[in-house]
């Protein structure tokens, strides 16, 4: 079901995407500390060039631990390198669609280069 009240804009929602981004070259420790700051649940992993690489979720985590892995550990042994991304000419209605049609809480918002820029919150879109 999509809502109607949303509004048709393309503007994303604003958020200060940079207490979000973590390096590639990160710990799980430091996603976990990355995720607790950021308070919407989701670290987005980026390159040097801030190109989003992966996304690792509270979930994504707990579910690691849970098999063993060790907290300092590569982030990139337990992000998710096969996420769901938009570009910036997506409009609310239509990420709130992709969200509601794949069950996801957020979704980055990138460039023609690749770079996180974004995110969509499922919450936020909602309200």
């Amino acid at each position: 079901m999509i809502y109607n009240f949303i509004m048709d804009q393309k503007k994303p929602l604003h958020i200060d995407i940079t207490q979000l981004i973590l390096p590639l070259k990160a710990s799980i420790r430091d996603a976990i500390a990355k995720i607790d700051h950021g308070h919407v649940q989701i670290a987005l992993v980026a390159n040097d060039s801030r190109c989003l690489v992966g996304t690792v979720t509270d979930g994504d985590i707990r579910r690691a631990l849970l098999r063993g892995e060790n907290i300092d550990a590569p982030v990139e042994r337990v992000m998710r390198s096969n996420y769901y991304s938009l570009p910036e000419s997506t409009t609310k209605t239509e990420a709130l669609y992709m969200m509601q049609r794949n069950n996801l809480r957020h979704i980055p918002i990138i460039n023609s280069k690749g770079q996180v820029v974004n995110l969509f919150m499922l919450e936020e879109l909602i309200q």
